[in-house]
């Protein structure tokens, strides 16, 4: 019923007569969880592995409260605890694939991949997910044969044509990734990094009236992405478009004040330039 508090007050209840109970424990974190209270949230599957140090839900649990407050390490350190104890668990892999993501720790965000990869074998997003990070170390090669198996996989999977296209960019063939990218919007006509990935491969290939098409798009379907915007005001400005191009950066600046992406940095340079020579 929603009822947290009341449902906090019930578990702390129980445990005056039962403080041994490890699941209640893990249930009265939850309560806490919902309610925001994130140390009091720790506190409780702590208390829970205390009494039950291979309970699978207190560490699974464990590891979500810390990843959710910023304490990546310990999140780690305890799906891998719970690891131990259910090694076939793909949401647990998932996670620390996640994590490691986060952390820019590639070659472990992988080996989390490949695992469940094994564990569901022939799965098109498993295999997907496999090459984004082969792509994120430069793998090209390998990353375009992951890719290629999840499209075998299922020709219906988005992802699969967008890795391709990644690797295919990766590997200098622009034209064929081209190809990849218009596919995945075929299947999924507002996917974001298809429609981006399209405008700013364009953009490498000169083809400027055509990636300012795809990327005014991208912002249109999806107008809280600076990253969209970046791009779009990126385009503007190699056509000459410094007013545009300015109009971009303020909407990116608005959405995410702490990003530094190509526009930024062009426009700042533009700028350093013109103090010079004045």
């Amino acid at each position: 019923m929603r009822q947290f508090d009341k449902a906090v007050d019930a578990y702390r209840h129980a445990l005056h007569f039962r403080p041994d109970e490890a699941d209640t424990h893990v249930n009265l974190g939850l309560a806490y969880g919902e309610l925001g209270r994130v140390d009091e949230e720790i506190s409780e599957y702590k208390k829970a592995i205390e009494i039950a140090p291979n309970d699978f839900i207190a560490l699974t649990n464990l590891g979500v409260a810390y990843s959710q407050s910023g304490r990546s390490d310990f999140a780690i350190e305890a799906w891998n605890r719970a690891i131990k104890c259910d090694p076939s668990s793909k949401e647990v892999w998932g996670s620390l694939s996640m994590e490691y993501e986060r952390l820019g720790r590639w070659q472990e965000a992988l080996d989390a991949c490949y695992e469940i990869e094994r564990l569901a074998p022939n799965n098109a997003i498993a295999q997907a997910n496999v090459a984004v990070f082969l792509n994120r170390l430069g793998k090209f090669d390998e990353a375009l044969e992951k890719a290629r198996e999840a499209i075998r996989s299922d020709p219906n999977c988005p992802d699969g044509y967008l890795h391709a296209g990644v690797a295919l960019e990766g590997l200098g063939d622009n034209p064929s990734a081209i190809r990849e990218y218009c596919k995945v919007i075929e299947l999924k006509p507002d996917n974001l990094y298809a429609l981006v990935n399209l405008g700013c491969t364009y953009l490498k290939l000169g083809r400027c009236d055509e990636a300012i098409e795809w990327l005014k798009r991208a912002t249109e379907l999806h107008p809280n992405s600076p990253e969209a915007h970046d791009s779009l005001g990126t385009a503007y400005f190699k056509t000459g478009d410094g007013e545009r191009a300015m109009e971009e950066l303020g909407i990116v600046q608005r959405l995410d004040p702490k990003l530094r992406g190509e526009l930024c940095k062009l426009l700042g340079e533009t700028h350093a330039i013109g103090q010079r020579s004045r």
